[in-house]
């Protein structure tokens, strides 16, 4: 890759630009995009995947040709370039304007998506400026377009520390200001400026060089790092995470130090104002003998939510578009034998009144269809002894598959100083629906650094080739011998696909 020596691409770390069109992106060297005239490829440390395709004559255009409804074409705005005109399935749409006398990164200068469902083209040419620059395009509407995909194989690239805090437990969503929002549990935070059980961070830019902050340390609401309450002798951890039309939706829960550790009695709380506040908080009920919780007792106590785009926008996916999807084990922070799935109204959601908005899958019928219940009437859609930690799932646009990131210690009891800690296993699982079939598609042994609980943020899911998917995992790891990897670690991921 050439290192642009233009002005304008030497710039920092900014947000992306996108509104909530959810979808996926699409990198500017992606193997669909046709480019005429003398195109090169730079870095560009401000755009998305760090890289631009540049042309600098009068004859530039490009093109790529997509599956869905809608598209946001994507560039940074600079000073020397000008208009150009977009096309659509070769009619003239749009000709904006790519000029400004400051440098912008990653803005959407085009976006189209009432268009039919089904194969498009979109093409754009240079009319005016010196240049012409393509940073990236976010595909939406997809959805079934005929084609069953399978993944064929998983790779997984170093583990490369982020931040300069510690914790573990970053649950992600990408809100609909561009960002992505981070929980983090027995933590200083992503920037090392918070003693607490649970903390709010946001991350900024792409994954190669990610940075970021603390938003609230949350140590008045659900305490220090590590407090125990002597009256449950558990402590509050995040157990789920979501941006829904702006709104901030945290799940926490009662989680008890030991081999297993149970969770138990979870709540959800909201923020309106990107983390910065939070309720209700959870209170004593003395009558009870507990917190208030939506599901009182060990039943669906870690409900991981579903993140299906950016601020909850997956284009009615298994109807995500009316529903709230969760996931949670048997009632376990690690090591659980069973997987249940739930969801909610989303209007009821909203409220966070009971659980009474809530219903469980109690059964899967021969054709694939979910049927719904009560939680007294759930049953597991996929069980493994030891095997099922509380963990997410994440929706694959591009594939129009989900991928559960399992992970599990395979000695958990006896634990003798913590020793049953120093080995984890990641077991990845792909799915038609929420609630399955699940199919194992991953299997990893980590000895000494023992990295768990890996989280996949929906920002950094990318189609980079028509049957390959780049993504990025953070994670933590083992707090013993290696205390350097209890922090927040990031990994690519690589998933092949193939037809079914």
């Amino acid at each position: 890759m050439i290192s642009a020596g233009l002005v304008f691409l030497v710039v920092g770390f900014l947000t992306v630009g996108l509104c909530s069109h959810g979808g996926y992106m699409v990198n500017d060297h992606a193997s669909g995009f046709l480019y005429s005239g003398q195109w090169a490829h730079y870095t560009n440390k401000g755009a998305f995947g760090e890289d631009v395709h540049i042309c600098s004559e009068s004859n530039c255009s490009w093109e790529y040709t997509f599956t869905g409804t809608g598209v946001v074409y994507i560039t940074p705005i600079t000073p020397d370039q000008g208009k150009v005109q977009v096309f659509i399935d070769k009619r003239l749409i749009s000709i904006p304007d790519c000029f400004s006398e400051t440098i912008q990164q990653q803005k959407f200068v085009f976006s189209i998506r009432d268009l039919a469902y089904g194969s498009h083209t979109i093409k754009a040419s240079k009319i005016s400026g010196s240049k012409m620059v393509l940073d990236a395009i976010n595909i939406i509407g997809y959805g079934d377009s005929g084609i069953n995909y399978k993944i064929s194989s998983i790779n997984l690239g170093d583990f490369i520390p982020v931040g300069s805090g510690k914790g573990d437990t970053w649950l992600t969503t990408w809100s609909n200001d561009g960002n992505i929002y981070s929980t983090s549990c027995d933590t200083t935070a992503w920037d090392n400026e918070c003693n607490s059980n649970e903390a709010i961070n946001v991350i900024f830019s792409d994954p190669l060089k990610p940075t970021g902050s603390h938003v609230n340390c949350l140590e008045s609401e659900f305490g220090t790092m590590s407090h125990v309450d002597p009256r449950d002798k558990a402590s509050w951890k995040a157990e789920g995470f979501m941006s829904l039309n702006g709104t901030l939706y945290l799940a926490t829960a009662r989680n008890v130090y030991g081999e297993k550790q149970p969770v138990f009695n979870p709540s959800f709380v909201k923020s309106t104002d990107h983390g910065k506040t939070w309720s209700p908080i959870p209170s004593w009920e003395p009558s009870l003998n507990r917190y208030t919780s939506i599901f009182p007792g060990q039943s669906f106590s870690t409900p991981y939510l579903l993140n299906f785009g950016q601020d909850g926008f997956g284009n009615n996916v298994d109807e995500s578009d009316k529903y709230v999807y969760a996931v949670s084990n048997d009632g376990y922070w690690t090591t659980g034998d069973k997987l249940f799935v739930g969801r909610a109204d989303r209007n009821c959601f909203y409220q966070l009144v009971n659980g009474s908005c809530w219903e469980f899958v109690i059964d899967v019928d021969s054709d694939g269809n979910a049927r719904w219940g009560s939680l007294s009437q759930s049953k597991p859609v996929l069980t493994k002894k030891g095997g099922l930690s509380s963990t997410a799932l994440h929706y694959i646009a591009p594939a129009g598959l989900y991928i559960l990131l399992e992970w599990y210690y395979p000695s958990i009891s006896p634990c003798p100083g913590d020793t049953c800690y120093n080995i984890s296993i990641w077991n990845f699982w792909s799915s038609p629906h929420p609630w399955g079939p699940f199919t194992e598609v991953g299997y990893w042994t980590f000895p000494r650094y023992a990295w768990y609980n890996p989280t996949m943020p929906n920002k950094w899911i990318s189609q980079v080739d028509r049957n390959v998917i780049d993504a990025w995992v953070i994670s933590a790891g083992y707090w013993g011998i290696y205390p350097g990897t209890y922090a927040p670690h990031i990994t690519k991921v690589t998933i092949n696909l193939e037809q079914a």
